[in-house]
């Protein structure tokens, strides 16, 4: 696992719906309206449809370690380092 913090606080993306089934969080790409998905549609283009991330990784990274196994998704922006308390 890396060590290297996030400037903020690393999240799910807060355009991913969230659905826990046992160990894992499954991801869904929801947009809020069709009027953002046509302004922001362009973001599909690195953000995945869908993605699983196991519930101890996604742990880790609120205790402040960064696990190898997100790092794509890091890269992919489907985990982003938002500013402490953005929701």
């Amino acid at each position: 696992m890396k060590s290297t913090a996030a400037s903020g606080e690393f999240r799910v993306n807060p355009l991913y719906k969230r659905q826990q089934a046992g160990d894992r969080l499954h991801l869904t790409l929801t947009f809020p309206s069709s009027d953002y998905e046509d302004e922001y549609g362009a973001c599909r283009q690195y953000l995945p449809d869908q993605a699983t991330i196991q519930l101890r990784s996604l742990q880790a990274l609120e205790e402040g370690r960064r696990p190898g196994d997100l790092e794509d998704l890091i890269r992919r922006r489907v985990i982003v380092d938002l500013p402490k308390h953005y929701y």
